[in-house]
């Protein structure tokens, strides 16, 4: 497996983990930076832009 491969595997276990957690905080906590944090991974793996995973995943 190459590290592009690798990235987007680990991207996608973050994004499944992430809806996880968003389910679990929930949309009206005051944990906002955990919800921003989520819907940034999810809007970078919507972007399909490798550079920004890598980056939000380090």
């Amino acid at each position: 497996m190459n590290l592009e491969q690798q990235l987007k595997k680990d991207a996608v276990e973050e994004y499944h983990v992430g809806l996880r957690k968003k389910e679990d905080v929930g949309e009206s906590t005051t944990n906002k930076r955990e919800l921003a944090k989520i819907n940034n991974i999810h809007r970078h793996i919507e972007i399909g832009t490798r550079d920004r995973i890598f980056i939000d995943l380090l």
